[in-house]
């Protein structure tokens, strides 16, 4: 005969301890807006370029360019950009050319400009002046013959008084 087995025991369980409250879950966060990082001036170059590359790409493809170029109005299409490009050509050639023109009468204006202030300068040179003074009968006055006057409250009426003399009988 077999020996029984011993009896197993159940391990000591220890008790559990009884929730005062129930648990909650905290709330869930309200999404953060994305906040725009401030830019440059120039940050909307590199997103209008983006924006304008992916309308480019997908021009080839869309309906109006397919049916287009499988009609005869393409022909005329191209005419017409053609002959802008035409006009284009033609009005900045006559700009260039209205410049140059400019640029020719500047260059004369300032050749005529010179020659009036050399003459200028040559109409007003000392020796000149000093000449033409003496073929009226002026004088030219030493350093030494030069004098300063002193105005004083009289000055005025004396001045007057001299020009009365000095003009001539009339």
């Amino acid at each position: 005969m077999a020996a029984a087995a011993p009896a197993r025991t159940a391990p000591a369980r220890t008790p559990r301890p009884k929730p005062s409250a129930p648990r909650r879950r905290p709330a869930p966060k309200p999404p953060r807006r994305a906040v725009a990082p401030v830019r440059p001036p120039g940050h909307l170059i590199p997103v209008a370029v983006g924006r304008t590359a992916v309308v480019v790409r997908g021009l080839p493809d869309s309906g109006l360019m397919v049916g287009l170029t499988r009609r005869r109005a393409w022909i005329v299409v191209l005419g017409v950009l053609l002959a802008g490009i035409v006009a284009l050509n033609v009005a900045t050639l006559s700009f260039s050319a209205s410049a140059g023109k400019i640029d020719a009468d500047i260059q004369t204006l300032a050749q005529e400009n010179s020659v009036l202030r050399s003459r200028l300068a040559q109409r007003l040179a000392n020796d000149r002046v000093q000449s033409n003074a003496a073929t009226i009968g002026l004088l030219s006055p030493g350093p030494d013959e030069i004098t300063y006057r002193e105005a004083g409250p009289d000055a005025i009426g004396a001045a007057a008084r001299r020009l009365a003399a000095a003009a001539p009988p009339g």
